[in-house]
C-alpha cells in the first residue's frame, strides 16, 4: 500500500485534497508516472464520496478523456481500466449529464479511426 493510501486510510477527508493535487501535478511527457497517477487516481477516488466529487469531476473527466485518447498504449490502456471499476462506473452513472458528453465522442472516434481491423 503506498503512503498516500495509508493516510486516507486514517483519514478519508483527505481523499479530495489528494486528488486535487493528482490533477494538479500530472506529468506530461513521461508515461511510467503517468501510468503510476492513473492507477493511484483510482484508488483515491475510491475513497471519496461520490456527492463530494462533483467540484473534481470537470478535471478528472478531462484528464482520464486525455489519457484515453493520448497515444502512449500503457497510458491509454490504464485509463480504460477505470471502466472495470463498479466505484468509477458509480461515479459515472451518478454525474452523466457532464461524463457523457466528454467520454461518448472520444470513445466512438477511437472506434472509428482504430488501426487494428478487428475491432472496426
Amino acid at each position: 500500500m503506498r503512503c498516500s493510501m495509508l493516510f486516507l486510510a486514517k483519514d478519508p477527508s483527505l481523499g479530495l485534497f489528494l486528488l486535487d493535487g493528482l490533477i494538479k501535478y500530472w506529468p506530461f511527457a513521461n508515461s511510467p508516472k503517468e501510468v503510476m497517477f492513473i492507477s493511484e487516481l483510482i484508488e483515491v477516488l475510491e475513497t471519496c464520496e461520490v456527492q463530494k466529487l462533483e467540484p473534481y469531476i470537470p478535471k478528472v473527466f478531462k484528464r482520464l478523456v486525455k489519457c484515453i485518447s493520448g497515444l502512449h498504449l500503457q497510458v491509454a490502456d490504464r485509463a480504460m481500466c477505470f471502466f472495470e471499476n463498479d466505484y468509477f462506473l458509480n461515479i459515472l452513472k451518478t454525474y452523466k449529464s457532464y461524463t457523457f458528453p466528454l467520454l461518448v465522442p472520444v470513445i466512438v472516434h477511437m472506434a472509428e479511426t482504430h488501426w487494428h481491423k478487428v475491432l472496426q
